[in-house]
Order: structure tokens, then C-alpha cells, then sequence
């Protein structure tokens, strides 16, 4: 007979996500997995998996958890402009505030595993497929009201919001201060205005 579980299974997730994030996937050992998550590698595989299952387990988690929150705050009453600065300013992240600047799960992981790993790539342009959906909803509702300008299609306005914010966690890894990312955020934000 199997004995029970002893742990709780969302910490072990969320312990595993903030060793993947801060480390990578392939500089994460097994050592370092069972380390963050207090439990023997036995365990590990018996509840998650492999690396790669206990991996994409965390990810879903992360991908899921952030996409709920822009979902959330995207479709939040209030002008539609003021909703898109809230989720983009959300995003910012000052390097000299934290001791390691992480940037997007997602994006570090469709940038160190989707050139060789079609599913982890798959999962991740799901997810930003469902995130530039998100913003074109909104957006095409600022565009009804006016408050977004009209002369480019809402779908294209999103990718290019996601991009910006691709950027600014990337370049906030390292090289963009706080102060810069604000500035290159609103500059996004003032393009989307009406002439």
C-alpha cells in the first residue's frame, strides 16, 4: 500500500517554480529541486514526475496564475487606459531592488528551451495567444469608447504591448532601471492614445 502524501503539494509547486525561475531549467539540479522543496527525490518523481513533468507542472502554475491576473485586471471597471497602465506598470520590476532580477518565467523559458522543446514552446505561445487576446478585447473596447486609437487593429496594438512588456522584463534583468522602464512604459502607453 502507498503511504500517504506528507506534504503539501502547492508549496512543493511553488518552491520548485522559484528554483526554475531563479536558476533556469538546466541549471536546476535535482540537488537544488530537493533542496527547495525539503523532500527526498523519491518523492519527487512519485508526485511530480521527472524534472521536465515537475517543470511543466510549475510553469502551468506560473503561466495560469499570472494570465488570471491580467485577465483580471484588464477587464476591471474603469477607463480602459488606465486599466493598461495599471497591467504594464504591474510588470516593471527594479533590479536594484532585488538581489536577483528574474524577469518572466515564460519568457526565459521560450527564450532557453523552445528552440529544442516543441511542448514547452507550445504551452508558452498558448499562453501569449491567450494574453494578446486579453489585451485585444480591451483594447477593442477603448477603441468603441475612443479612448484608443483606431488607425491599428486592436490585435496588433496587443502583440505590440506584449512585446513592450517582453522588453522591459528582459531589460529590467539588468540594464533598464526602474525610472527607465516607467518612461519607455508610458511612452507605450501615450502610442496607444487617439491623434
Amino acid at each position: 500500500m502507498a503511504r500517504p502524501r506528507e506534504f503539501d503539494i502547492d508549496q512543493a509547486l511553488e518552491a520548485a517554480t522559484e528554483a526554475f525561475w531563479s536558476r533556469g531549467y538546466e541549471a536546476t539540479s535535482m540537488a537544488d529541486l530537493m533542496q527547495a522543496m525539503g523532500l527526498h527525490k523519491g518523492s519527487i518523481y512519485q508526485a511530480f514526475g521527472g524534472k521536465h513533468a515537475l517543470f511543466m507542472q510549475a510553469l502551468d502554475r506560473y503561466l495560469g496564475a499570472g494570465l488570471a491576473q491580467v485577465q483580471q485586471a484588464l477587464s476591471d471597471a474603469g477607463p480602459v487606459p488606465d486599466r493598461l497602465r495599471a497591467v504594464l506598470h504591474g510588470t516593471l520590476q527594479d533590479p536594484a531592488a532585488c538581489q536577483t532580477a528574474r524577469g518572466c518565467l515564460g519568457l526565459n523559458t521560450l527564450v532557453e528551451l523552445g528552440p529544442h522543446d516543441e511542448v514547452i514552446a507550445e504551452r508558452v505561445r498558448t499562453h501569449y495567444g491567450r494574453l494578446r487576446e486579453a489585451f485585444a478585447t480591451c483594447l477593442a473596447e477603448g477603441q468603441r469608447t475612443g479612448t484608443i486609437r483606431t488607425d491599428t487593429e486592436a490585435d496588433l496594438l496587443a502583440e505590440f504591448l506584449i512585446t513592450t512588456i517582453n522588453g522591459l522584463q528582459a531589460g529590467g534583468k539588468g540594464y533598464l532601471s526602474a525610472v527607465d522602464q516607467e518612461r519607455v512604459a508610458n511612452v507605450a502607453l501615450d502610442h496607444l492614445s487617439p491623434s
